[in-house]
């Protein structure tokens, strides 16, 4: 039984609003596109993966939790995916590279291989899959639970994969996790299936979503760096004006009513987690704060705190 299904990181969306707010030719342009093409590129193996897991249908109980993110002793560790058994918790550790893959095991290393014959280290998914277990084997002890935790490693492509020697735990193509999964021995019940039930929705209630905003703190973004407007959904241009009660594009004459609640969803993603009558004007152009008020206070999502020239709004 899935308990938790993936949904695409928020990320990719703020990467994407910013991209629009920011010059073709600002400097941080080219890390955040990377970062957002790796992103696009993870989530897209992530959910090939969920569609092969969909095959897995086991007889005994059991709990499928997609893109965990648990905190312990202070410390987040996220999961991509996690499957409970009766008698062991697997973790999955999906990758998505296209490039042959060389794994060495002493010292532990993954190269990434170039068509071009480059060859690129990058970090060792088993490294990452140990750190995993340990921080999970400790979040359950404190809830009094026992059971084996083991890991693997999954790729998207059906790279050709090199190994020196056999690696530590097992590599796979995602295309083979329901038949690994189906051919998992089963030793003694630990969990009953009430407890797998229990367990499984206290890891959804702990689960911690990454926050990556403002994304201006992490670009160095200055207030002059982000261009202003309210987007037009036709024409996609930051070129929508506030006239008579309404918003209109000034370059393709797209007429909205609230065209300025993803400007402020934007505003969140890139600024910061609140938001002023005056800094919604400067955002959004508008010059009425009367006006401001009223378009703000429509906002079913935002709650207004404070009051007079000290208050603000902020995401209920």
């Amino acid at each position: 039984m899935i308990y938790k299904k993936r949904s695409a990181p928020l990320e990719i969306e703020g990467l994407i609003t910013l991209g629009r707010r920011i010059s073709k030719e600002h400097p941080i342009r080219s890390d955040m596109m990377k970062r957002l093409y790796n992103l696009q590129a993870g989530y897209s193996g992530e959910k090939q993966y969920d569609r092969y897991m969909t095959e897995f249908k086991p007889a005994y109980p059991h709990a499928i939790l997609h893109d965990i993110c648990l905190k312990e002793d202070n410390i987040y560790f996220q999961m991509d995916s996690l499957l409970i058994t009766p008698s062991r918790i697997v973790i999955t550790e999906v990758k998505n590279l296209a490039e042959k893959i060389i794994v060495k095991t002493k010292p532990l290393q993954f190269i990434k291989e170039m068509q071009t014959g480059e060859r690129v280290p990058f970090r060792s998914p088993i490294t990452e899959l140990d750190r995993k277990v340990y921080l999970l084997r400790l979040w359950l002890s404190r809830r009094r639970i026992d059971i084996p935790i083991e890991g693997i490693v999954t790729f998207a492509y059906n790279n050709e994969l090199h190994f020196e020697e056999d690696p530590p735990v097992d590599l796979i193509f995602t295309y083979e996790i329901a038949a690994y999964l189906r051919n998992l021995i089963l030793e003694r019940e630990i969990l009953d299936k009430q407890t797998i039930h229990k367990l499984a929705n206290e890891i959804v209630n702990a689960h911690q979503p990454y926050d990556p905003f403002p994304l201006s703190e992490r670009y160095s973004l200055n207030h002059a760096e982000i261009l202003p407007g309210v987007q037009c959904p036709s024409c996609h241009l930051l070129s929508m004006r506030w006239e008579r009660r309404r918003w209109r594009c000034l370059p393709c004459g797209q007429i909205g009513r609230n065209e300025h609640r993803s400007a402020v969803q934007e505003w969140f993603f890139i600024k910061k987690d609140t938001i002023t009558n005056q800094e919604f004007r400067d955002f959004t152009l508008l010059d009425n704060r009367h006006t401001a008020k009223l378009l703000l206070a429509g906002i079913p999502q935002l709650k207004m705190v404070g009051k007079s020239k000290g208050s603000f709004y902020r995401i209920k």
